[in-house]
């Protein structure tokens, strides 16, 4: 289960707060849930799924705060930005994500059930 305590405790968030957090992981979660209905997905260990929930989360704020035009530097996984952040695309974000989900599980893009 990812909730606000596995966040901060065993995932070691701090980029959230609860009420942010519960947002963007409902939202993670969905695109988790994509990725699987689209790859086979292995995890890499027991916590994969609440583990890559954090991290997408973490990487679907940052890049509101980008859309926003954050103010000071943040960084999330690979991309770092200082100041207003418009020049990001949306296959930035994309990419960032797969990046993200691709840190707890391996990804198959082959044909499913991998057979001929």
């Amino acid at each position: 289960m990812c909730d606000f305590e596995f966040y901060k405790g065993t995932f070691g968030g701090g980029s959230l707060d609860e009420e942010e957090f519960l947002r963007y992981a409902r939202e993670a979660r969905a695109e988790l849930d994509r990725f699987e209905r689209r790859y086979t997905l292995t995890p890499v260990d027991e916590n994969a799924r609440p583990n890559a929930v954090c991290q997408i989360a973490e990487v679907l704020a940052y890049f509101d705060w980008l859309e926003n035009g954050g103010t000071r530097g943040l960084s999330v996984g690979s991309v770092s930005q200082t100041g207003g952040g418009g020049g990001l695309l949306k296959k930035d974000k994309a990419a960032e994500v797969r990046r993200a989900v691709g840190l707890y599980y391996d990804i198959y893009r082959g044909p499913v059930g991998g057979g001929v």
